[in-house]
């Protein structure tokens, strides 16, 4: 399996709009024993065209598994925005090596060059959540 460069790569093909862009993230479990990253979110895949509101806004459960874990990192949520609602927003997500913070770039360096890993940015934490492994899969519930 070719190693995926993106979060959304991981997404299954038959919703075309599927993003982890706006995903919010409801539970995340780590088995340290197991090594395995296993988190539950809410995966935009609405049009963005679409003139219904409902169609533009639709979402979908599905759960990405991060085997041969190797980090998951969530930094300090900023002290006035710690209010997690419905779960944590994910508004930005990039892969680890092109982390736009020093600590996600030194993260990197310690990658193996199979692994893969990514960044995330959690809106409203205003922090940063880091998660690597041997490999990744994603898959609806």
């Amino acid at each position: 399996m070719p190693k995926p460069n993106s979060l959304d790569s991981l997404l299954p093909a038959g919703e075309p709009h599927a993003s982890f862009h706006d995903a919010i993230i409801s539970v995340v479990r780590v088995d340290y024993v197991a090594r395995q990253f296993l988190a539950q979110a809410e995966i935009c895949v609405g049009d963005p065209n679409a003139s219904d509101p409902l169609a533009r806004e639709r979402r979908r459960k599905g759960e990405l598994v991060v085997d041969g874990l190797k980090i998951w990192v969530l930094e300090a949520p900023d002290p006035i925005s710690t209010d997690t609602g419905d779960g944590l927003w994910i508004t930005t997500v990039g892969v680890l090596s092109d982390s736009p913070t020093e600590s996600g770039k030194a993260l990197a360096k310690t990658l193996a060059p199979n692994d893969v890993g990514w960044f995330l940015f959690i809106n409203n934490l205003n922090a940063f959540g880091y998660v690597a492994g041997s490999r990744a899969a994603f898959h609806w519930l």
